[in-house]
């Protein structure tokens, strides 16, 4: 028989759950709006992942990180953009072969090289949300059920209230 898993946070006799969080929800949407419990501000943020043409699966972050063009969907786990000596190449990982830009570009493992820092819409990868993280920064005031030791103005993982 499995036993289910309970996370105990400790609080104090008067405390309630609400001020072991960082922010509640009021309303309901499209007009409900969050305030936050403990003073400070929520930072939202999406996390992306990218897909090159001709593929499902996501891009590795050295595709992401290199700037100087597209790989083809084909290729994209198969080979690598590398530098040597301030020059980059791409390196087919089947068969250990380093390949120059031009060339890479010739075999169609490349759609272009024009430079592309990956993040504005006229960007050839596609992308598509795969979380969605908000972060509890500046508080004045502790919660510590979730921040170790009180120490609540370091920046955290913001909790919601909800009764």
């Amino acid at each position: 028989m499995e036993k289910p898993i309970v996370r105990e946070n400790l609080m104090a006799m008067c405390e309630s759950v609400a001020t072991t969080c960082c922010y509640a929800v009021s309303g309901t949407a499209p007009l409900s709006f969050a305030a936050t419990l403990h003073g400070g501000k929520l930072k939202c943020e999406y996390v992306y992942a990218y897909y090159a043409k001709g593929s499902d699966t996501p891009l590795g972050d050295s595709w992401l990180n290199w700037t100087g063009g597209h790989v083809n969907g084909e290729f994209a786990a198969n080979c690598l953009p590398v530098q040597e000596n301030g020059k980059w190449y791409i390196l087919r990982r089947s068969t250990n072969e380093t390949l120059t830009l031009e060339q890479a570009k010739a075999l169609q493992i490349l759609d272009d090289t024009g430079y592309c820092p990956h993040e504005q819409s006229n960007c050839h990868y596609g992308r598509s949300v795969t979380e969605t993280k908000t972060t509890h920064t500046g508080a004045t005031g502790p919660h510590s059920a979730y921040v170790q030791n009180n120490s609540f103005l370091a920046d955290h993982i913001a909790y919601q209230y909800s009764s």
